[in-house]
């Protein structure tokens, strides 16, 4: 992918006890000549060679973007994986390691959907909205 324009590293965690690591890459929205757009993700640690993302236009092409990664991350959550946040001293394990010392070890270190992302039942997340 050229240019994503957000991306962030976790580790998924099997019902095997097998970590991966997956780097998830948005990148940037564009229109395209049939009048909608696209907007490309990828999963590199899941899934290789995955379509874009299109919408009516650039704006829900990202949004649809952004749904897919979070939608294909509590799929495997709902089928026994853990997806945690990675550890900053383990930056050096590769994934597969499977050594012990893979970011994920610690039971507390769950990655949370809903403050990442919102809870899509009521309508919350992390962002801050300004007072008027």
């Amino acid at each position: 992918m050229n240019d994503p324009i957000a991306s962030t590293e976790l580790v998924a965690i099997l019902p095997s006890g097998e970590k991966k690591r997956i780097r998830i890459e948005i990148g940037t929205p564009c229109a395209r000549d049939a009048g909608d757009a696209a907007c490309s993700v990828a999963m590199a640690g899941l899934y290789d060679n995955l379509h874009d993302a299109i919408g009516v236009d650039t704006f829900q092409a990202l949004a649809l973007a952004v749904s897919f990664v979070r939608q294909t991350l509590r799929g495997l959550t709902n089928k026994g994986w853990r997806i945690t946040l990675p550890d900053d001293d383990d930056e050096g394990d590769s994934a597969g390691d499977n050594d012990g010392d893979l970011p994920g070890d610690d039971e507390d270190s769950d990655f949370d959907f809903d403050k990442a992302w919102g809870d899509r039942e009521n309508g919350t997340g992390s962002s801050r909205r300004r007072e008027k």
